[in-house]
């Protein structure tokens, strides 16, 4: 279960890298240290990804709890481009 986990938060981690516009925005994505996907821009935390229980949740910085709950990888990416990178 665990090793499904990283491999998931390893494939997001590569798909947010891959975005173009994301890198021109200062937006950076690395390996949590106990696990997840660290966003940071401009070297700030901006917040973590985490798969659980076959979902994503998205952990703003600031915040204990998950506010956002995407079903795949492809709907985490597109949430962190539309809503979390809207500016």
């Amino acid at each position: 279960m665990a090793r499904r986990r990283r491999d998931r938060e390893r494939e997001l981690e590569r798909r947010l890298q891959e975005h173009e516009l994301l890198r021109q925005r200062g937006y950076t994505f690395r390996a949590g240290d106990g696990g997840g996907v660290v966003v940071e821009r401009w070297d700030s935390f901006v917040g973590i990804w985490s798969h659980v229980d076959g979902h994503f949740e998205w952990t703003p910085g600031g915040h204990q709890e998950p506010t956002d709950r995407t079903r795949s990888v492809v709907d985490a990416v597109r949430h962190t481009l539309v809503i979390i990178a809207k500016a």
